[in-house]
């Protein structure tokens, strides 16, 4: 009862968000309901009042919406499709948000297992749809755990577009300097290390790095949490309360403290890989100048091919004693809203969006991994040295496949306590102001206190 209230009231926007679709009379779609009355979803769309269909897509894949969007229309001359473009990034979550609460939710809803919990209330399961159109769908097609990930209550209300896992990052041209091979998928967290060690470099005579090991976003969890999870931590417990104060997640902050070289133990200054919070990042990976990036954003494929690194990717280290890399497992779908008034042209429309592709091209048009099996293999088909950017994909797809991946703890509120909550003490560990165990237990004692009133009341 405590989770079903914080959906109906965190969400910061004002917005209801429930668990579950039904239609009764009076029904509204915007107000949260608590089961599914398959027998009052219009799940076939008989209905229907519009042919229009309205979705939000990121700005920087304009060119690719638009011409899929053009294709899509081409085929189905009875719908049209209104694509709305927000800002890159978090942008389509922002706009989509604020249309919710301003109830002018579009038809089709960009999602996914983080969002499951957020949206789950306000969206159709497509189980039956799924099972009806199964030949054309083919849900077994997908790479394993990722509709169980979108699916939520015994019901999917998502399809995939894309998968995101955390990976190694490395720039061919500075280890090729260096002399040094090339990260491979069997690393381990100390070869990582010293590869990062070695490739940190000063200028001469000065204080000033002109090169960094690594490139620290210590203002995402992209960095801090795969090391949490690979010494054996976690996050967050099954009741969405903050675990980070336990011994497995301090020998990590402790092991990331050292990246930045301050961990109020000056001996660590000589194991330093990474700019601190008020140092230079020197661009980032993105920049030329850091020779890898731990736990990187699948996001930005098409921003290192744009700047023409010289790029690859490994697995991240596995901890032999845990078993563990820690890498983050996320999920793009695409999902309908309950109160839509073209179920028909949504389900359409979203079936075209994750569709099976029959060519490489095709697949690496767009630049994200693909969620099915059957793309997968059409990529692996390609030689590797004739491979586009990351060449090393087995990395990533071993890496869901092996169950070395890990989702992201499915609460509507982790985003919003790991940035406000956590991330503060990670900038004061790095900056040397508190030791990593005084900053573990201070964040772990505030994080439970801002979830257990706010949220978890």
């Amino acid at each position: 009862m405590k989770k079903w209230i914080a959906c109906f009231c965190c969400l910061l926007l004002g917005l209801c968000f429930g668990l579950s679709a039904c239609r009764p009379k009076g029904w509204d779609p915007y107000v949260p309901t608590t089961e599914v009355d398959w027998d009052n979803i219009d799940w076939e769309g008989n209905n229907d009042t519009s042919n229009n269909i309205t979705v939000i897509f990121s700005q920087q894949f304009r060119s690719y919406y638009d011409d899929l969007v053009q294709d899509f229309t081409a085929e189905h001359p009875e719908y049209t499709v209104t694509p709305i473009y927000a800002a890159s990034g978090g942008g389509v979550y922002d706009k989509q948000n604020n249309d919710i609460g301003a109830r002018n939710a579009p038809d089709v809803f960009v999602g996914g297992d983080v969002y499951l919990s957020s949206y789950q209330g306000l969206l159709m399961p497509l189980d039956k749809l799924v099972e009806r159109d199964a030949e054309e769908v083919d849900p077994d097609d997908f790479l394993p755990g990722v509709l169980d990930n979108l699916s939520g209550g015994g019901h999917l209300y998502f399809l995939p577009e894309y998968v995101n896992v955390g990976v190694l990052y490395y720039n061919k041209e500075l280890f090729d300097r260096a002399g040094l091979s090339y990260p491979t998928d069997d690393w381990t967290y100390d070869q990582f290390y010293a590869a990062a060690k070695q490739l940190t470099k000063k200028k001469t005579g000065d204080e000033i790095y002109e090169q960094w090991g690594v490139f620290n976003d210590y203002t995402w969890w992209g960095n801090w949490l795969p090391l949490v999870r690979m010494f054996g931590g976690e996050v967050m417990n099954a009741e969405g309360y903050v675990t980070l104060d336990t011994d497995e997640a301090i020998a990590a902050f402790e092991s990331y403290a050292k990246w930045t070289g301050k961990a109020q133990q000056p001996d660590t200054w000589g194991d330093k890989i990474a700019a601190g919070p008020t140092e230079d990042t020197l661009g980032g990976f993105e920049g030329k100048k850091t020779a890898m990036l731990y736990g990187g954003n699948v996001g930005n494929w098409l921003s290192y091919s744009g700047a023409q690194l010289d790029w690859d990717i490994a697995k991240l280290p596995v901890n032999p004693e845990t078993g563990k890399s820690g890498a983050e497992f996320a999920i793009q779908g695409y999902g309908i809203f309950q109160g839509t008034k073209n179920v028909k042209g949504s389900w359409e429309f979203i079936k075209y969006l994750t569709r099976k592709r029959t060519s490489v091209e095709e697949l690496n048009q767009f630049g994200y991994p693909t969620p099915r099996t059957s793309g997968k293999e059409l990529l692996l088909s390609v030689p590797k040295a004739q491979r586009a950017k990351p060449q090393n994909i087995e990395a990533l797809f071993d890496t869901i496949e092996e169950g070395l991946a890990m989702p992201l703890p499915k609460v509507d509120y982790f985003n919003d306590v790991a940035q406000n909550k956590i991330n503060p003490y990670i900038v004061r560990m790095l900056n040397g102001e508190k030791t990593p165990r005084e900053c573990a237990i201070e964040m772990t004692e505030q994080a439970n206190f801002y979830i257990r009133d706010f949220y978890l009341f």
